[in-house]
Formats: structure tokens, C-alpha cells, sequence
């Protein structure tokens, strides 16, 4: 996951930013499907989000570039961050076409929220550290690029039938998939999946002998942060952490890059199916 980083400096972080609601909803709402704690990164060109759970099987960071503000002065440094208390917030605002105003003091320990209708107030650290799994790159994977909704349907299905599924990409039918995965027999094959073919995707493909195995919770719980109809690049190799990228004002920008970008990560896991076909 690639970072801005804040400027070094000795002088505690200051934060004074206003945007449009939906913009900062958009931001904050990825770092919600994480349990665990967020470190806001405050640098002279944008604000970073980043969240990672205690287990270190889901991982997310957002981007926010200060030209998507109406106004932005800062002093870098790190703070720490309550993503769901903002969001509740901003969820329970009806006139969400009025500006939303993000601010914090070094006098003080608090960031503030200030919209219409409600101003919240929440502590915070500025010794918090967010430390992102430094993954590095697969030497070969596939990439596919996937409408949320039709992909979140997908994971909503096998969801109610197993706790793991396979993602791949299969050269030989030129097809993206999804199958279920068995987490305790070593013998049962895969009685459903779910195919794309390149020519069905809303975007090019870079396929690649491409398989690995991941939680269903955590797949869901990242699509169901990404706003309707979003296009959401999709990064896997074997045995690799899947890497779900998207735009956060733009889905369709993440096919050539973007300033307003939420990347996360979910650790792959072994099935004993797997295992089992592996060492046969």
C-alpha cells in the first residue's frame, strides 16, 4: 500500500479541513470494515486513513488529496481516528449537500466535526502508529477489474454456504471465478462457482496463473463499504493477499490511477481440501 507521508516536524499536527459530506463519507466509510484501530496521516498535499485489524487479515487505507477540499491548512503529523463514530454523523445528516468542516487544535486532544445539524467531538492520540503489512508484489498473479454490486452479490451467496472460497483466474476458459471451498473435508470438490469471462468485465485484464483462498466475512465486509456502482480493480496471485482497489469520487479512475484512491488488503488462507489435493 503506498503512503503520503507526513513531513518530518517538531510541531504538533494541526488539521483544518472543510469538503463536501459525501466526500468525507466516502473517505472515512472503508475504514469501517475494519476492527481495529486508525491512524490519520496529515501531510501538506492530503489526508491518509489507514486501519488494520489485531488479527492482521484485513487491511485498508483511503487517500484523500487536498484539491477534492474547499479549504485545507495543516501542520503534518498523525492522530489517531474513530471512523465509525464520524460516519454514524454523517449518516444521520439529512442535508448532506452542505459542506462538512474537519478540525483539530494542538492545544487540544480532540477532532471535531462540524456539519449542519451536529458537532461531535471525539479524543484522540498522537502517538497512535497504524503499521500496514508490507506485502511486497507477487512475482505473477491476474488482475480484473469487477462492478461492486454484481461482485458483492457473488460473495453474499457463498457467504450463507462456506466460510471460504477460492479466487482465481483460469487461463484455459479465460474466465475470472469464485468456488467454494471446504474448510474441513479433504475430499469434497467444489459444488458451485462463479464465472466472468474477460469479455464480461468492465475493464482490461491482465490474467495470470492466478488461485488463492480467502475468508468470506472480510471479503464481504470490504464490498460492502465500496459505493454503488464502483468499479473495483481487483489484484491476486497464489497464496497472495487479494488487493481490492477503488476511486472513492470516481470508481472508473482506478483503471489509470487516482488521487482520491482506498486500497485493502485481505490475508489469503489454506483450506485441508487444498491441502490435501496438494500433497497427493
Amino acid at each position: 500500500m503506498r503512503s503520503w507521508l507526513p513531513t518530518s516536524s517538531s510541531t504538533p499536527p494541526r488539521l483544518e479541513v472543510t469538503l463536501d459530506q459525501r466526500h468525507l463519507h466516502r473517505f472515512l466509510t472503508p475504514l469501517t470494515a475494519v476492527d481495529g484501530p486508525t491512524e490519520l496521516a496529515i501531510a501538506d498535499d492530503g489526508l491518509v486513513a489507514a486501519s488494520v485489524d489485531d488479527a492482521m487479515v484485513t487491511a485498508v487505507e483511503a487517500t484523500l488529496h487536498k484539491s477534492l477540499c474547499d479549504h485545507y491548512t495543516v501542520t503534518p503529523g498523525t492522530i489517531s481516528l474513530d471512523p465509525d463514530a464520524l460516519t454514524d454523523i454523517l449518516a444521520a445528516e439529512r442535508r448532506t449537500d452542505e459542506p462538512a468542516r474537519l478540525t483539530y487544535e494542538p492545544d487540544a486532544t480532540e477532532l471535531t466535526l462540524e456539519i449542519l445539524s451536529f458537532v461531535q467531538t471525539q479524543h484522540v492520540d498522537t502517538d497512535t502508529t497504524v503499521e500496514l503489512p508490507d506485502v511486497g508484489d507477487p512475482p505473477q498473479g491476474a488482475t480484473t477489474y469487477h462492478d461492486v454490486d454484481e461482485l458483492a452479490r457473488a460473495i453474499d451467496y457463498f457467504s450463507d454456504r462456506s466460510a471460504v472460497v477460492a479466487v482465481g483466474y483460469d487461463e484455459v476458459d479465460d474466465v475470472f471465478y469464485i468456488e467454494e471451498r471446504s474448510t474441513t473435508s479433504t475430499t469434497a470438490a467444489p459444488e458451485t462457482r462463479y464465472r466472468r469471462s474477460r469479455g464480461e468485465l468492465p475493464g482490461s485484464v491482465t490474467p495470470g496463473p492466478a488461485r488463492a483462498w480467502f475468508p468470506v466475512g472480510e471479503l464481504a465486509a470490504v464490498l460492502e463499504v465500496v459505493p454503488p456502482e464502483t468499479i473495483v480493480r481487483a489484484d491476486y496471485a497464489e497464496a497472495f493477499p487479494i488487493e481490492l482497489a477503488w476511486d472513492l469520487t470516481d470508481g472508473s479512475d482506478i483503471q489509470d490511477g487516482t488521487l482520491t484512491g482506498v486500497t485493502a488488503l485481505i490475508a489469503p488462507r489454506e483450506t485441508a481440501g487444498e491441502l490435501s489435493s496438494e500433497e497427493s
